[in-house]
């Protein structure tokens, strides 16, 4: 069937363009599409019913509605194409949150050493944007899916600014506070930087800003203890080094952003475990994703890790059950039973 719909223009051009000038529309700045099917019936070939795959093609001035031959060319353009329309119809919203985002000069002294604090602005905005006009956050191509996803970007964008740049301050002072510690082990600076580029705002996603403070106080807390047992430090650091080596082989991959987070992860577990994590996490759990993705199967939840950590759950202290007071000479008896 995929065959056939693929060369559906060549065997039947009249079916075919008649399917375009009926359904196909041109660049759009909003959403005039009414409900989008999943497909639609072109013709019958060979006796196989040949489909037609509507997607949201993003332009320079808009998003066109076109008419795919395959299933495949529809899913990789219509995340795109619901952004780029989002990001078309939140315009005024996100100007003003780039306004708003002139308060990060405040910043500057932390971020000196790291990137001019304008870069940082733009970057910034860039990294809201893209998770606020994320064309994967609506369900499917219909009007009502797409004004809800809409009347939601504009709740996340009030009072957006203010907690973000709380964020940052958090973020960039346990930066700085990790760069003149006096006690770093080997390979912090490195770490660091690998967590912390200087486009680090374009590099990771927006929800996962809120796991860095924890992955850079877990930094901290092995800074801080490690010379108290260097050898326990060094055999934890070397179990975790082939997971961290094999990040950038396989970060492209489908799901290599949830592997690279996971390391991060199983850092915090191996020397800060008592900051919890956001998931379970083991080097057993890693060595299975990594084969999966060396073998190119996709793993599952490759989206990513949840939004907030969960703590680790930690067992209650057994306590005895304090006796009844001896209120008599006689009650004695009853703390000596055979």
């Amino acid at each position: 069937a995929r065959e056939a719909s693929a060369s559906v223009a060549h065997e039947d051009p009249l079916a075919w363009r008649q399917a375009r000038a009926r359904w196909e529309k041109p660049e759009q700045e909003t959403w005039i599409f009414g409900d989008i099917p999943a497909r639609i019936h072109v013709c019958d070939q060979a006796g196989v019913p040949v489909h037609a795959y509507p997607a949201l093609k993003p332009g320079v001035t808009g998003v066109a509605l076109r008419l795919m031959k395959t299933a495949e060319e529809a899913e990789v353009l219509n995340p795109r194409g619901l952004s780029r329309l989002l990001e078309l119809r939140l315009r005024y919203e996100l100007a003003w949150m780039q306004k708003d985002l002139r308060a990060l000069r405040t910043l500057g002294p932390l971020v000196s050493t790291l990137v001019p604090v304008e870069t940082l602005m733009e970057q910034a905005g860039g990294c809201i944007s893209r998770w606020i006009c994320d064309g994967v956050a609506v369900p499917a191509l219909t009007h009502n899916d797409f004004e809800r996803a809409v009347e939601q970007a504009k709740e996340r964008l009030r009072g957006l600014v203010p907690r973000f740049g709380d964020l940052l301050r958090e973020i960039l002072t346990l930066r700085q506070t990790l760069l003149v510690h006096p006690t770093p082990p080997a390979g912090q600076d490195r770490d660091l930087a690998a967590l912390l580029p200087a486009n680090f705002l374009d590099a990771t996603p927006y929800p996962h800003l809120a796991h860095l403070p924890r992955y850079l106080k877990a930094m901290k807390v092995r800074a801080d203890r490690w010379k108290q047992n260097p050898l326990k430090d060094q055999e934890r650091a070397k179990e975790l080094a082939p997971y961290v080596a094999a990040i950038r082989a396989v970060r492209a991959k489908v799901g290599g952003e949830r592997y690279r987070w996971l390391v991060e992860e199983l850092r915090v577990s191996l020397f800060a475990q008592e900051l919890g994590t956001a998931e379970p996490v083991s080097a057993v759990k890693l060595d299975r994703l990594l084969i999966d993705l060396r073998m190119g199967a996709q793993p599952a939840g490759s989206s990513g890790l949840s939004p907030t950590p969960a703590p680790i759950l930690v067992a209650p202290v057994a306590t005895k059950k304090k006796s009844a007071p001896v209120k008599s000479l006689g009650a004695l008896d009853g703390l000596f039973r055979k």
